[in-house]
């Protein structure tokens, strides 16, 4: 999927809605846990350019209908780091008119209608009408802004005016995850020697190169269970 990082991997994307992947046992160890090679030594950002003078990686905890929006959401993880990630699962219920705001609208782009596809898809219109044409990571169907559409109209639109409208109301069901997370240092000597080894990478790195370019995410659900906050009539 494309953000405004570039491209992104979904885990647990909803490819089979009847067979999502689920962690039987609570705590760390027992849900996704992945190990990263950033190869930050192939990083071509520019400060003076605009780019990030950041290096690691962000990660998004987020429900299955609902899409990543990297640039106001998600949690940094830096190499040479362990990020053990907690999550506990949230749902609002929202009632419609008069006895709440909540209201489902039909989106263009989407199957189900959330805050953030919404907010999305008016972002992509509003480039499209006043440039002509779409930024890679919004959706639709209208031809990517070349590099100078994106220079003289596109970024200037999208972001430093920031002055559009949206009508996208607050949704009737919405599921969050709250999050907490902790680091530790990665890798201890052992580990870095048993993964160089393993993947045959003594050649190219060495035990300090290995904690510039690593990065370990524990993924997991602190607790089995998730709360309800429903509104009432």
């Amino acid at each position: 999927v494309f953000t405004t990082y570039g491209n992104c991997y979904t885990f647990n994307a909803v490819v089979d809605p009847d067979n999502p992947r689920r962690q039987k046992l609570p705590g760390a160890g027992n849900g996704l846990k992945l190990i990263f090679n950033i190869q930050s030594e192939f990083y071509t950002e520019d400060p003076e350019q605009g780019g990030s003078d950041d290096v690691g990686m962000k990660v998004l905890i987020h429900d299955q209908k609902e899409p990543p929006k990297m640039d106001t959401q998600g949690i940094a993880v830096g190499p040479g780091s362990h990020a053990f990630i907690g999550i506990s699962k949230v749902e609002y219920k929202n009632e419609i008119p008069p006895w709440g705001e909540c209201q489902d609208k039909e989106l263009q782009y989407y199957d189900d209608y959330t805050l953030t596809g919404c907010l999305l898809e008016c972002g992509t219109n509003h480039v499209y009408e006043q440039c002509g044409c779409r930024l890679f990571y919004l959706p639709g169907g209208n031809d990517y802004c070349e590099p100078e559409a994106i220079a003289n109209c596109a970024l200037d639109t999208i972001i430093t005016a920031g002055n559009y409208t949206c009508d996208c109301p607050t949704p009737c069901d919405i599921s969050h995850f709250q999050t907490s997370v902790s680091y530790a240092g990665w890798p201890n000597k052992n580990t870095a020697r048993y993964w160089l080894t393993y993947l045959d990478l003594w050649d190219y790195w060495d035990e300090q190169s290995a904690t510039q370019n690593w990065v370990v995410l524990d993924v997991y659900y602190s607790e089995l269970n998730y709360q309800v906050i429903e509104q009432q009539r």
